[in-house]
């Protein structure tokens, strides 16, 4: 595993900025108001040939307002517990505050080697910050996260601290976004399953911001999941710090191999759950739906069916989703989750032959009568699978124009009534036989 550097600081003192600019993308949510990120983020870096694990931390507050800003100071903790290199960073345009020596008393005790960073330095000649030596930092980097000032000299002195031989973190295994509405309780499974606090958990709605990603190792396989922000209706977004978060569980959904659609079950399946697996399917992922706070439910021996039944009677596209019933709160079902994603998975790198899908074909054309137009006639006679990261298929064929949706469905049920397929998506391409 890549080694850890970690980026502390009180709110506001410019962390994700100095994140971004490390990674060079915009990954964490910034934004000029203090307490934007809540959760640790982490993201792969690199500095002269030494790789390493970057962490974005939320700003430290000792004067709790709220549960959430406790929980805050917990995950900025751990982060520090698990780092190999911490980045203390500090904000120019304040005078020193008694948090920022209780912040470094904290990192003395955690006897973890600390790069001191004073941030928002406009002009490095007549800028003074000598009123910063006084915590003694045998490391101290005056830069400006913003315009990427002094930034070499900072990761300099990080990679001191770092072995040479610290290898890139390619991760093998399946990965998987938890999308769905705020509070149906993607945090609680994603904390559940990684076996650790790494969300913020919260009843009130909109508490994740950014995607949070942890690596879990079960029954000796690897999975890396992604907690995003809860996908409310445009109409209901309504600052600019949450526009960033909806855009980041997007680009998670993009980035992964299965998306596991969060439903509470005391809310039904509604419109809402409907767009967001839209999103999964226009990108060409696994999807999985989890119907979260079952034991809230009165239930009978036909309470499971109807609730399926009404999932896939508003939305008949879904019937090649699994459903799975599940409370985070008791623990029910939730390690069945792992069977269901190595089903999907394995449906979605499934492969057959050629040979195979011509004979496939030819058993569908006995079925199907051919459209006929102006004495013209489809005439579908070859069928190969295409390499792709989720089941697609090339149907060549005479006059493809006549072929339409209903043939595409028809290939696509008696592909999924043939060899399953539970989970994944499938696509169908014509192209003409010349």
């Amino acid at each position: 595993m890549a080694q850890i550097v970690s980026i502390v600081g009180k709110p506001n003192a410019g962390k994700s900025t100095l994140f971004n600019r490390i990674i060079n993308q915009k990954l964490a949510v910034t934004a000029p108001i203090p307490g934007v990120t809540r959760d640790r983020i982490i993201s792969g870096a690199e500095w002269n040939g030494i790789h390493f694990n970057l962490v974005d931390t939320g700003g430290i507050k000792l004067d709790f307002a709220n549960s959430i800003e406790k929980e805050t100071l917990y995950q900025t903790k751990q982060a520090i517990q698990n780092s190999d290199v911490v980045i203390f960073l500090m904000d120019s345009k304040e005078p020193i505050m008694a948090i920022d020596f209780e912040i470094s008393d904290m990192l003395r005790k955690s006897q973890k080697p600390v790069i001191a960073a004073v941030n928002k330095i406009d002009d490095f000649e007549k800028h003074s910050w000598d009123e910063f030596y006084k915590f003694g930092y045998k490391d101290f980097i005056p830069v400006s996260a913003e315009h990427g000032k002094n930034i070499s000299e900072l990761l300099d002195a990080v990679i001191k601290y770092l072995n040479a031989d610290s290898k890139k973190n390619d991760f093998e295994g399946v990965k998987i976004a938890l999308i769905g509405r705020p509070n149906a309780g993607k945090s609680s499974l994603f904390n559940k399953l990684s076996g650790e606090t790494r969300s913020i958990v919260s009843e009130i709605p909109g508490t994740t911001r950014d995607a949070i990603d942890s690596i879990v190792k079960y029954n000796k396989k690897n999975y890396l999941f992604v907690d995003t922000a809860g996908l409310r209706k445009k109409n209901k977004i309504t600052d600019k710090v949450e526009q960033y978060s909806v855009m980041r569980a997007l680009k998670a959904i993009d980035n992964c191999d299965i998306a596991l659609l969060m439903v509470d079950a005391s809310k039904g399946f509604d419109e809402q759950e409907l767009k967001i697996a839209a999103l999964a399917i226009e990108n060409n992922k696994g999807l999985i739906i989890i119907v979260n706070k079952w034991d809230l439910i009165e239930k009978d021996d036909k309470t499971y069916k109807k609730f399926e039944d009404k999932i896939y009677g508003r939305a008949p596209f879904l019937k090649f989703a699994p459903v799975i019933f599940i409370s985070v709160l008791t623990g029910q079902r939730i390690y069945k989750v792992f069977d269901y994603i190595d089903d999907t998975y394995k449906n979605l790198k499934k492969r057959i032959s050629t040979a195979e899908l011509h004979n496939f074909l030819n058993e569908l054309k006995s079925e199907y009568s051919m459209p006929v137009s102006k004495g013209k006639k489809a005439n579908p006679n070859f069928m190969i699978q295409i390499k792709s990261e989720y089941p697609a298929f090339a149907v060549h064929s005479t006059h493809i124009e006549l072929l339409g949706r209903q043939f595409v469905n028809f290939i696509v049920n008696k592909l999924r009534e043939k060899y399953g397929f539970a989970g994944a998506p499938v696509k169908i391409i014509f192209k003409n036989k010349s």
